[in-house]
């Protein structure tokens, strides 16, 4: 995922994955960097819906997995 101005000063980020249904498959507490790499293999192919939030600030985007 591409971070670039989400996470400012080292802050620490909370990233979620939720699957199609809105059900939460990954969370995640990561320090504010440019990137990061999320490990997907283990998930079903679907879609997904990404949220990583700092305080009130959320960003969102969605990927498709597929097998």
């Amino acid at each position: 995922l591409d971070l670039t101005g989400v996470g400012h000063n080292g802050a620490q980020l909370e990233l979620s994955v939720l699957d199609v249904d809105g059900r939460l498959v990954i969370q995640r507490t990561i320090e504010g960097v440019d990137s990061y790499e999320l490990e997907v293999s283990g998930l079903a192919a679907n879609v997904y819906q990404v949220r990583v939030s700092q305080g009130d600030r959320v960003y969102q985007t969605r990927f498709v997995k597929v097998d």
